[in-house]
């Protein structure tokens, strides 16, 4: 069926007061969570929220200052105005960090 249906089939199931994505070959910062829901609850007219991330194509690249510096990095607009633009031409949120709450 594809991942879009189990995604949307798992997006279905969630019972929670907040959502995180991670791929099962995603590495995410320790405090990901804490920061993100911390943000959502600070600020209660946003629903979602993303962030930058890098790519790399082994775990051990993410253990030394040069592996970190040849990761890729991508980072996504901030601003409401910019990330709505964005939303236009093509989805301004990556999904290894995204977190949202479920309205």
């Amino acid at each position: 069926r594809g991942i879009a249906w189990a995604l949307n089939a798992g997006w279905a199931e969630c019972r929670g007061d907040f959502i995180a994505r991670l791929d099962g070959d995603d590495v995410a910062h320790p405090q990901r969570l804490r920061v993100q829901l911390e943000y959502l609850q600070a600020h209660p007219s946003i629903s979602i929220l993303g962030g930058g991330f890098r790519t790399f194509r082994e775990h051990r690249e993410l253990r030394s200052r040069e592996g970190l510096a040849a990761a890729r990095q991508y980072r996504m607009t901030c601003h409401p105005i910019l990330a709505r633009w964005q939303m236009l031409f093509g989805c301004s949120l990556a999904h290894p960090p995204l977190g949202a709450l479920p309205h």
